[in-house]
C-alpha cells in the first residue's frame, strides 16, 4: 500500500536528494518557484500517484526519472531537463505539455517508453540536442512532436529520434 504523501514534503525530500517511491503525492507537487528555477538534485519518482506536478520553466541539472507513476495531471511547459529525462511505464491522465522545452545536453537522453498519455503531448517549439527516444507508448489524442514541419517551432533534433512501437498520431499541427 502506498503512503499519502503531501506535495510540499515529496518536494523537500526530493531536492534532499531522497527519491521518492510508493507513494500518493498529494496535491501539486511544484517545481515551478524554486530559486531561479534551478534543480540541482536528481528527481526520481518510483511507483507513485501524483496528484499534480508543475515543472514549469525548471531547468533540471540533474537526471528527471520517473518509472511506474501516474498522473492525474502533468506541465512541463518551458522545462529544460539539461541531464536528460526518463518517464518510463508511465500513464497520464490528461494531455502533457513540453513546449518551449527539452534540452538534453548530449550523451542524456530524453527518453518516454512504455507510456500511456490520455490527451494530446505537446512539443511545441522543443529543442534536443542529445538523444530523443520513444518507444511502445500510446498518444491518445496524438501529439505535434513530429508535426509542424518547415515552421520555425518544428521540433529540432540534433540527433535523429529513435522511434518504435508507438500508436497514436505524432505528426500533428498546431500547439
Amino acid at each position: 500500500m502506498s503512503r499519502r504523501l503531501p506535495a510540499e514534503e515529496a518536494l523537500a525530500l526530493l531536492l534532499q536528494e531522497q527519491p521518492v517511491e510508493d507513494a500518493t503525492i498529494t496535491g501539486e507537487l511544484r517545481f515551478y518557484g524554486l530559486p531561479d528555477q534551478q534543480v540541482g538534485a536528481p528527481v526520481i519518482l518510483r511507483r507513485c500517484h501524483v496528484e499534480s506536478l508543475l515543472g514549469t520553466c525548471a531547468a533540471f541539472h540533474a537526471p528527471v526519472v520517473m518509472e511506474d507513476c501516474t498522473f492525474e495531471r502533468a506541465d512541463f511547459y518551458a522545462t529544460y531537463f539539461l541531464a536528460g529525462a526518463t518517464f518510463a511505464h508511465c500513464s497520464f491522465a490528461q494531455g502533457v505539455d513540453f513546449q518551449c522545452g527539452g534540452h538534453n545536453e548530449p550523451p542524456t537522453e530524453f527518453r518516454l517508453e512504455r507510456c500511456w498519455f490520455g490527451g494530446f503531448v505537446n512539443f511545441f517549439d522543443n529543442w534536443f540536442p542529445g538523444p530523443v527516444v520513444v518507444r511502445d507508448c500510446t498518444f491518445e489524442e496524438g501529439s505535434n512532436l513530429l508535426g509542424n514541419v518547415g515552421q520555425p517551432f518544428e521540433v529540432l533534433f540534433e540527433v535523429p529520434p529513435l522511434l518504435e512501437g508507438n500508436s497514436g498520431d505524432l505528426t500533428l499541427d498546431g500547439s
